[in-house]
């Protein structure tokens, strides 16, 4: 069992932000609430741009996460913690296949690697 179950998912993508959105949104099978909020049965998922984002920082060292472009706030609705584990776990798997990077940052991101 987990204190806190929020995740924070750094991707690094070539894809706009409105094709990075609707690629998450249908593989979850969420409903839009606003421009960057998705609901899902299992979570509440916020799709941010990265404020932190720096092209020449991000071209000096590809791999430092902080500075890709997008990340998702990802919040539990539900108790049941392995559904929600296994649930982010595909998720990360999904976006693995169609962005060049993914970093899952929670507490139970040992869980997530494959």
């Amino acid at each position: 069992m987990y204190d806190n179950l929020y995740c924070k998912v750094f991707v690094d993508t070539n894809l706009s932000y409105e094709e990075i959105f609707l690629g998450i949104m249908n593989y979850v099978g969420g409903k839009k609430e606003s421009f960057s909020y998705i609901v899902t049965d299992w979570c509440d998922m916020f799709i941010q741009k990265n404020k932190e984002y720096n092209k020449e920082q991000y071209f000096q060292d590809t791999d430092d996460f902080l500075y890709w472009k997008y990340y998702l706030d990802i919040e539990p609705i539900v108790d049941d913690e392995i559904t929600y584990i296994k649930r982010i776990h595909d998720l990360l798997k999904y976006l693995k296949e169609c962005c060049n990077g993914v970093v899952a940052a929670c507490d139970f991101e040992n869980e997530l690697n494959d």
